[in-house]
């Protein structure tokens, strides 16, 4: 190795030349570097390696995930032989980096630790400052210790895995304050030690005897920070946009941005009708972290947004794969395969939740009754739709409970479940509940509140037929940046306008029936004309016209 004589001098008092740095990097001390020379006969860093290292120093500060890759591939590189012992605290850095990303992006971070403990392992007896003095060694354990406690990612982690990740680190996690007091001084690079500890604050509320954070609170930066840094702050609580994005443009290769985007944009496709940025952004995110169960299920959530059920099962079965404990992935799958009436599929995969033991398994419960119920297999969808129950009953549960137990002819139990369901918040537009008791009430040849009841249900499908019917045309006139996706939604909306007028005009149709019965025959009347708006029902309709002509 060549001998440089400047370069064998004591450790710099600064950082490296101006002319190798960023003047942006350069202000309010956040990127600071020291070369250290472990011997005068030949220096350990070459003249020549000196700007790539100031290369690599930028691009963990960019902070992109594959710029922590690639700067740490080059203090690997360089780190060699005699050049070792100098780099080895920012390559422990770039690593600490590394893993706090994986965990962030619910990538599989345990590699990741165990590279960063035997680089621990090396950490030099010495380190810097961040005024650069060589002072009190990085205690790179606690560090690592502090790192194991960043909670895990909200969105590709299971929540029972979330759960048991805090409960077992609850000891620990008492001590957090004086941790966080400690990691205030730790002798770690200013951008390192800050990206940390906003990982912890943005984890854990404030402890007892703290204000409290308002919904909207971010951790406090100044306004030069690097984008590492703004990327931490834009993650933290509430997402948005605009911050994200001033991220992207500082650093155009920060995909992971995608990944936050797109849950926003996907939140808001139906409102928006914007599918192109939802699509693009969950697209991204998906394509660059394939083997992040956060980017499959965002992907999955995409397609079933759209209506895409088929796309949609792929990836819900790759976020399995990845995290087979993923609740809401599961339950997701499971209204999927009951949407494409893949009923054995579903009742296997609603099983799983029920597995599970989690708050999600009174889902699982009453998606395994309702596929049980569709292949009429109704004392296993009784069964299911009890313990569904028994766990809180939910407007949705109790109308199903009743109508298999309508369809049990256990008619005493289907009213009062019914009547429940009606009584619920949104039971105004229950128009299955009210369908089932004028059944209910029919069976029992109780004609006056079977009447009452078909025709509350007749009101009620027309209500939504008409909701539909405005969708549609509001649908129609917006300027939809997927030209499939609005060809899409129009097939389903035209679907639900379908059925609401053949249950509107089904409903009509008994409701007529019934107030004959009763001797209301003019409300009978106006009822069939409801009913004759259904061309398929022309015979039946005809046939009640005819009888209520005799009467």
């Amino acid at each position: 190795m060549p001998t440089d004589s400047r370069l064998c001098q004591s450790p710099p008092e600064g950082p490296i030349p101006v002319k190798l740095v960023s003047n942006v990097l350069m202000r309010r001390g956040w990127l600071a570097l020291v070369f250290l020379c472990l011997g005068c006969a030949s220096a350990p860093i070459r003249k020549s390696d000196l700007p790539v290292l100031a290369e690599a120093d930028r691009r963990v500060l960019a902070g992109c995930y594959d710029c922590l890759l690639e700067a740490r591939a080059i203090y690997e590189r360089i780190g060699v032989g005699r050049a070792r012992s100098p780099l080895i605290t920012r390559l422990f850095e770039a690593q600490i980096l590394i893993v706090l990303r994986e965990i962030e992006l619910a990538l599989d971070w345990r590699p990741a630790v165990e590279q960063a403990r035997a680089l621990a392992a090396e950490l030099p007896r010495a380190s810097r400052t961040a005024a650069n003095d060589v002072t009190t060694p990085i205690d790179g354990d606690r560090v690592l210790a502090l790192v194991d406690l960043v909670p895990l990612d909200d969105y590709g982690s299971p929540v029972a895995a979330r759960l048991a990740h805090r409960r077992d680190r609850t000891e620990r996690l008492r001590r957090l304050p004086e941790e966080l007091a400690w990691l205030d001084s730790a002798p770690l690079a200013p951008a390192v030690r800050t990206y940390l500890k906003m990982a912890l604050d943005c984890g854990y509320p404030p402890g007892p005897g703290q204000p409290r954070r308002r919904a909207d609170w971010k951790p406090d930066l100044p306004p030069d920070a690097p984008p590492l840094l703004l990327y931490r702050r834009a993650i933290c609580g509430v997402l948005t946009v605009d911050a994200l994005t001033t991220v992207r443009d500082r650093t155009p290769g920060f995909v992971e941005t995608a990944g936050f985007v797109g849950r926003i944009a996907v939140a808001g496709i139906e409102s928006t009708g914007d599918v192109l940025t939802a699509l693009e952004e969950s697209r991204a995110f998906y394509t660059r972290f394939p083997e992040s169960s956060a980017a499959t299920y965002l992907y999955a959530t995409f397609h079933q947004a759209v209506g895409d059920c088929p796309s949609a099962l792929r990836a819900y079965d790759e976020t399995v794969a990845l995290q087979p404990a993923h609740e809401r992935a599961l339950v997701a799958l499971t209204v999927c395969l009951s949407d494409l009436n893949r009923h054995d599929d579903a009742i296997a995969a609603a099983s799983r939740v029920i597995a599970l033991q989690t708050a999600d398994a009174r889902d699982g419960y009453y998606w395994r009754a309702w596929n049980l119920w569709m292949l009429t297999r109704l004392s296993d969808a009784r069964a299911d739709i009890e313990r569904a129950k028994g766990l809180r009953a939910t407007m949705q549960i109790a109308t199903l409970a009743g109508a298999i137990e309508h369809d049990q002819d256990d008619l005493g139990p289907a009213e009062r479940d019914l009547t429940a369901a009606l009584a619920m918040p949104g039971g105004g537009s229950n128009c299955e509940a009210a369908w089932y008791l004028g059944l209910v009430y029919g069976k029992r040849q109780s004609w006056r509140p079977s009447a009452q009841w078909f025709d509350a249900a007749t009101g009620c499908y027309l209500t939504r037929q008409a909701e539909g019917e405005a969708a549609r045309e509001a649908l129609e006139a917006r300027v939809v940046t997927d030209a499939e996706f609005k060809a899409r939604q129009l097939t389903r909306l035209e679907t639900r306008i379908r059925e609401s007028a053949e249950q509107r005009s089904a409903a009509a149709y008994n409701a007529a029936r019934a107030f004959i019965l009763v001797g209301n025959l003019d409300r009978a009347g106006q009822l069939i004309e409801v009913a004759a708006l259904d061309k398929s029902m022309a015979a039946p309709v005809d046939q009640l016209r005819r009888f209520l002509g005799s009467r």
